[in-house]
């Protein structure tokens, strides 16, 4: 194997969505994972290469991404008649993608014919794709002597027993378990969020062999996560003498993360009716179902969707608690946050006890929606509103043990074992 320190410098291909303002499309948290992840690698000395879900490559340099327009933009009927010519050489390679409808299976072929492109142009030494139910996984093993491919999951098997199958785009939970165990036949490495994201992965879903799996806690950039004195932050908030209770899900908030839970709990506890405000940042689904609820029950509450980055920093600084009390979570980046600006958290419990073990102290309370309900969750709330926490503990524990210099130490090594081996 190469090192670092030797030229060439080791290439890494990236498969993943990145955020808007960096020319993608997906704002969630698996775009922000794949751009950091990328962005570190960069610094720590490897050349990289990002194929985004816009269908553009880019290349890091000096911290910037830069379109490379290698890939010649056609017109619609020209991909459609590239897709079949790439279905009549690929076929024989996807007849067990039975799960995939017809046009995603003519898609995996389209974008074989791709990366059959960028491997020969590029000739990366690895390839990361950057969620296990992406496409591309399918499409790279069309491709004789591609380079050897890492994948991370997100906490898919944890939803898959939680049935939120469709959640993914299948109509069929088994579609999901077909999707998820032939792409662990083609890989070499599973990244996976969380320990017991890797558990439920194992519990669920048939995994060769000769396929490695390791956990590694999602890192996070620090920088993006400012710290302000509490009472700064409530001033600025419009939330002076309030005690905040946070909760920010945009996606499936009542479904996944909770919102019910937390809206039933502070109205049927008369200490939280009595004295919190509750703030919510989620989306258009998840505001009009707030808004209905505090207005029925009388709730001082404030539902907000399409924050600024730098207002739910504020936010997050403000509030005396965060708290998304989540049926299911791979990890929960917005733990990190909120733990970043020095506010405890109540949430998943398997979250909430993985972290603390990570960070060795106390963060706040965990929270099991499959034992627990709204009486329970109002208890833990007043709990962690009792107890006294120094919050730039918080935060530099999270520093300290989380942040991306430290983390991409355990990618690395993961990277030179793959080159190793293969």
């Amino acid at each position: 194997m190469r090192q670092m320190n030797n030229l060439p410098k080791i290439k890494i291909l990236y498969i993943g969505p990145i955020p808007p303002e960096f020319g993608g499309k997906d704002s969630g948290g698996v775009a922000t994972y794949c751009y950091e992840l990328a962005r570190v690698a960069f610094k720590k000395g490897y050349e990289v290469y990002i194929f985004s879900n816009t269908g553009s490559l880019f290349k890091i340099e000096k911290d910037e991404l830069i379109h490379l327009p290698i890939l010649r933009s056609v017109s619609m009927w020209l991909k459609y008649l590239y897709a079949f010519k790439a279905y009549c050489v690929y076929r024989k390679k996807i007849k067990n993608l039975t799960f995939l409808p017809f046009r995603k299976r003519m898609s995996v072929c389209y974008l074989a014919r791709l990366f059959h492109q960028i491997i020969q142009l590029l000739k990366p030494n690895l390839i990361h794709v950057l969620h296990i139910l992406d496409n591309a996984i399918f499409s790279l093993d069309c491709i004789d002597f591609c380079p050897p491919t890492i994948v991370t999951e997100h906490g898919v098997g944890l939803l898959y027993q939680l049935e939120m199958h469709r959640w993914y785009g299948f109509k069929e939970k088994n579609h999901l378990f077909e999707a998820v165990t032939e792409a662990s036949r083609r890989i070499h490495y599973i990244v996976s969020c969380s320990k017991f994201s890797k558990i439920a992965f194992l519990d669920v879903f048939k995994v060769p062999n000769q396929v490695h799996i390791i956990s590694i806690l999602n890192p996070i950039n620090p920088d993006k996560i400012f710290f302000l004195e509490k009472n700064e932050a409530k001033k600025l908030c419009g939330l002076e003498d309030k005690t905040v209770l946070l909760f920010c899900g945009v996606h499936l908030p009542i479904q996944r993360k909770g919102l019910d839970i937390l809206l039933t709990a502070v109205s049927k506890d008369e200490y939280l009716r009595k004295n919190c405000k509750l703030v919510i940042v989620t989306n258009m689904e998840g505001k009009a179902y707030t808004d209905e609820f505090c207005a029925k029950q009388g709730l001082d509450g404030l539902a907000l969707t399409s924050l600024p980055k730098e207002t739910l920093v504020k936010l997050y600084n403000a509030a005396d608690v965060f708290v998304m009390p989540s049926r299911q979570e791979g990890i929960g980046l917005v733990y990190y946050e909120a733990l970043l600006a020095g506010t405890p958290v109540v949430g998943f419990h398997k979250s909430i006890k993985e972290l603390e073990q990570e960070l060795n102290i106390y963060i706040g309370e965990g929270f099991d929606a499959t034992t627990e309900g709204p009486k329970e969750l109002a208890e833990k709330i007043k709990k962690v509103l009792n107890t006294r926490l120094e919050r730039q503990i918080l935060r530099k524990a999270v520093i300290e043990k989380l942040s991306w210099d430290v983390k991409f130490q355990e990618y690395d090594r993961i990277y030179k074992e793959v080159l190793t081996r293969h």
